[in-house]
């Protein structure tokens, strides 16, 4: 499953252009992000990074167990343990403008790649659990991620197609929100349509679904 960066929507339109692709402006405020120097320790992104373009194909291996943490990381995760561990900067806010444009320019650089999530090793049980919730019925609705996604993925729910419900685009457009969003940002959407209560960005919850969903 390849990258599709930056959709117009969860549809089946993309934009023509890369000029014509409104994410492009939270793109252009991460290549900021990037380089703009924070907290204690005076260092940006880049101070240990280099160039944006040196981090080819690593957004594809999110979500990932951390090495420092053994905590299962989403990028979102990744980028405030640099910030408050590296930089010794203040972490950023789930959905605000900073996280989001400096998570589209890492996973831009993985444009074109597949997906190389591990599933395996320390990911093993991260995995077998994120299964679970995406096979799991939750709300009032009593509805599984996979009763859409994979039962009736192709079918019309009111006016939205169903798609297969991949994690490869995110952050992504979409028409409907005006803005980018993040992947738990679309759980939360997902959560409210079969009545369930949300899980919190950041969640330990989402970041197993992530995985598992990542791997699809």
């Amino acid at each position: 499953r390849r990258h599709t960066r930056f959709k117009c929507d969860w549809s089946s339109d993309v934009c023509s252009s890369d000029l014509e692709n409104p994410a492009f402006l939270w793109l252009q405020h991460g290549e900021t992000v990037w380089t703009r120097v924070e907290g204690e320790a005076g260092k940006s992104c880049g101070s240990c990074h280099g160039a944006a373009a040196n981090l080819r194909g690593v957004g594809a291996t999110y979500p990932k167990v951390s090495p420092d943490t053994g905590q299962l990381f989403t990028l979102e995760r990744q980028i405030n343990y640099c910030r408050t561990e590296r930089m010794k900067a203040p972490a950023f806010k789930w959905e605000t403008q900073d996280m989001l444009g400096i998570t589209m320019l890492v996973m831009h650089q993985s444009r074109g790649l597949p997906m190389s999530v591990a599933i395996d090793g320390p990911a093993a049980p991260f995995f077998e659990q994120g299964e679970r919730l995406y096979q799991t019925r939750r709300g009032q609705l009593n509805v599984a991620c996979y009763q859409c996604h994979e039962n009736n993925a192709g079918n019309m729910l009111r006016a939205d197609l169903l798609s297969e419900g991949r994690a490869n685009g995110f952050p992504l457009y979409r028409l409907k929100w005006q803005r980018p969003g993040s992947f738990d940002y679309r759980m939360e959407e997902c959560y409210g349509q079969v009545r369930a209560a949300p899980e919190p960005y950041g969640s330990d919850e989402l970041a197993k679904l992530q995985l598992y969903v990542a791997w699809r």
